[in-house]
């Protein structure tokens, strides 16, 4: 791990903010239109929860531990970018 400025020691992963209305804000001042907005994704896969999303979606911002996960493997879209943060 590495050393915190405080001399404690850091995670080896530091959660990002995801919170919706913080990167929207974020990404309006920035510069982004305020027709696109972030909303909680509370599942991939049940029908009934994806219903909640408005539509159409443009991106999807995922925060993860990469060592963690094999969520990139296989993927050849060239629609899919990673950002390593």
């Amino acid at each position: 791990m590495t050393d915190a400025p405080s001399g404690g020691k850091l995670p080896p992963f530091t959660p990002l903010e995801s919170e919706p209305s913080v990167m929207s804000t974020f990404l309006h001042n920035l510069g982004l239109t305020k027709d696109l907005e972030f909303h909680d994704v509370l599942s991939l896969d049940d029908e009934d929860l994806l219903a909640f999303i408005p539509q159409p979606v443009h991106a999807l911002v995922l925060c993860f531990d990469p060592k963690d996960s094999d969520i990139n493997q296989g993927v050849s879209d060239e629609n899919v970018i990673w950002i390593k943060q």
